[in-house]
């Protein structure tokens, strides 16, 4: 940890890197208001369509929802777009490595489980994801250690109707969105 004294909107006190993608970087930071921990993306304002802003309104669109990451605060700070989210657990990646990758079936059903009811709940919502995968879902923390949170959702776009998305998928006009590992042979 740095003696920098880094803070954001005059509230949130940087303590460490947790991980960064191409479009951001997420930390641990410290609430100085209320002591609790939590995390924050940032991503650079010259990314320009903002994908935190995208998951900022789907995230708005899908609270309450089980398995959906507490939103506290979207802003901007200095050259940063910023959101400080619920701080959850380990990655599924993470977690099955830790269990010398390998999982009960009972664990593989209840993931199963609560995986499909996230999916549900979010494609009722009106919202597809777009970026599945292991990195981006996490486990809970403390009392919520064993639920599965969908995190990372600045991909996601709301639905379109089936034939319209068929018919742009076969006429070429839809290109790969998300993950190339984990994306399907069709895309």
């Amino acid at each position: 940890m740095s003696n920098l004294d880094l803070r954001i909107n005059n509230r949130y006190q940087l303590q460490l890197r947790l991980g960064g993608g191409s479009f951001g970087e997420v930390y641990q930071a410290c609430d100085i208001r209320t002591g609790d921990e939590v995390a924050l993306k940032l991503e650079h304002i010259k990314i320009d369509p903002s994908v935190l802003e995208n998951e900022y309104q789907i995230y708005e669109e899908l609270a309450g929802g089980t398995g959906i990451p507490r939103i506290y605060w979207y802003g901007q700070e200095c050259e940063f777009r910023v959101m400080a989210f619920e701080l959850l657990g380990p990655g599924l990646e993470d977690t099955f490595n830790y269990c010398g990758r390998r999982f009960s079936l009972k664990t593989v059903l209840m993931l199963a489980d609560q995986l499909i009811r996230r999916l549900e709940y979010s494609h009722s919502r009106g919202f597809i994801h777009r970026d599945i995968r292991p990195e981006n879902l996490l486990m809970g923390d403390g009392k919520h250690g064993s639920t599965v949170y969908v995190t990372d959702v600045g991909m996601g776009v709301e639905t379109l109707e089936r034939t319209t998305w068929s018919e742009d998928v076969q006429q070429g006009k839809r290109s790969l969105v998300g993950t190339i590992r984990y994306a399907s042979i069709t895309a």
